[in-house]
């Protein structure tokens, strides 16, 4: 649809909007909206988009891990106020500990017979999206390097410790996402390629989480294997990190090329290895990081 812009005074221009969309959005005069610059074009974003809106789940009857789902995707999704009513106080439990291990930025607003009540009561601005990511990254390669330390150090028992840092890259880069899903970003084609690295960068750590809890049970006797081809993931994912804040198409596809050398050594050496299952899990965060890629050439060719 087209519109025509009015003068208004000596130095501003009007524009009227839609009432159907205005009514859809539960716009009146007076209603606050946002205005987001992308390239030629500027995107409006209505008062209800920038609340975040509410919703009430019903969780009986599901298992722990879809409850977990159901609360990570609806911070993420950006609701602002989300209500669960469950029959089982073992659900109660889970949700306060996914609140302070997940929920960046909400608290317990109201509790009742069977409900309770979550509020974001933090102000999400896209301007902390750029920190956080960072914040997310530097989280995560201090996982990798602390677990090196530990396993030469043949510490395992304390490698359940560093997954204190895991449920810390959950926290930021849950609260990137939700950033993205409600604001976007202010470049704005970039939004689902930053959702990208983010998501992964999740994964990423979850790998390393998997490693230290199983090397922390099984405490290998010869670690030099293992350790060396943690180190060289460690440096993949240092390289990778380098490489997305100082732009560099060459240097991503050394990379690139390294990563694949080393995911190829890692698949000839699981076959009749005792530490396979860890193999494993660092062929698949190898894997990720390789998924990084194609959204950071995005980001920097957009």
């Amino acid at each position: 649809m087209k519109r025509k812009l009015v003068s208004q005074g000596h130095s501003a221009i009007t524009l009227t909007l839609p009432k159907k969309w205005c009514d859809r959005h539960s716009l009146k005069p007076g209603s606050e909206i946002e205005l987001l610059e992308d390239g030629n074009k500027l995107v409006i974003k209505g008062e209800d988009e920038l609340q975040g809106g509410a919703i009430q789940i019903e969780t009986s009857g599901l298992s722990d891990r879809t409850i977990k789902l159901l609360i990570s995707s609806l911070h993420r999704g950006g609701f602002s106020e989300i209500t669960f009513q469950y029959s089982e106080s073992e659900t109660l439990k889970l949700i306060l500990e996914m609140v302070k291990d997940i929920l960046l930025g909400f608290a317990v607003v109201r509790q009742g017979d069977n409900f309770v009540v979550l509020r974001s009561i933090a102000r999400e601005s896209p301007e902390e999206f750029t920190q956080i990511l960072r914040r997310a990254f530097l989280v995560t390669e201090s996982m990798g390097i602390s677990m090196v330390e530990m396993i030469e150090k043949r510490k395992y028992s304390e490698l359940k410790d560093l997954i204190a840092l895991e449920k810390t890259n959950n926290q930021l880069t849950s609260f990137c996402q939700r950033i993205l899903n409600r604001h976007g970003h202010p470049e704005w084609r970039k939004t689902c390629f930053y959702y990208v690295i983010a998501w992964n960068l999740e994964k990423v750590c979850d790998d390393y989480k998997y490693m230290c809890n199983i090397l922390s049970k099984a405490q290998p006797k010869d670690n030099m294997a293992i350790t060396g081809y943690i180190k060289n993931a460690n440096t993949v994912f240092k390289s990778f990190h380098e490489a997305f804040y100082n732009f560099d198409v060459e240097k991503l596809d050394s990379i690139h090329l390294k990563n694949k050398a080393l995911m190829k050594d890692i698949v000839s050496a699981i076959k009749d290895n005792p530490d396979k299952e860890v193999l494993m899990h660092l062929h698949h965060m190898l894997m990720k990081i390789d998924d990084f890629m194609a959204s950071t050439i995005a980001i920097n060719c957009l």
